[in-house]
């Protein structure tokens, strides 16, 4: 069973790490979890110029608040927990987070468990009895 630990940011966001490849070589970032984002990730334009990702057409957006906006998209690939899947990345010019949504956490097979102090993701060959028992021995 893979478990992959996150984190909180400093606004309280739960974040992970990943890796994200474009025409150029893969770089890390700490990306923020938003279970109401239904897409696979968005990130800055700025970010994406340096993984060499070129836009190859838009997508209508619905924001959180009911309005729409277009994004430009451009293939990439995304590693997380020694697993990489080729996908859809929205660039978005109004951003300065990255976002993974619910699409990258059922395109990995993942299962979120949060509490004050735990982000932890784990794969569907997982229990909740094998993630309990795994969080009762973090350290507090």
């Amino acid at each position: 069973m893979a478990l992959i630990l996150g984190t909180f940011d400093r606004s309280g966001s739960a974040i992970v790490n990943i890796r994200v490849a474009g025409t150029n070589p893969a770089r890390e970032y700490a990306a923020v979890i938003d279970t109401g984002f239904n897409a696979f990730i968005a990130m800055p334009i700025a970010v994406t110029i340096d993984l060499g990702l070129r836009s190859e057409g838009a997508a209508r957006v619905t924001l959180g608040d009911g309005s729409t906006i277009d994004n430009f998209v451009a293939r990439g690939a995304v590693t997380l927990g020694g697993k990489t899947k080729a996908c859809d990345i929205l660039l978005d010019e109004n951003s300065t987070e990255i976002l993974i949504g619910l699409s990258l956490l059922r395109g990995f097979r993942l299962g979120l468990v949060i509490t004050d102090t735990i982000v932890l993701l784990y794969d569907e060959e997982g229990t909740l009895e094998t993630v309990a028992a795994f969080v009762s021995n973090l350290p507090a």
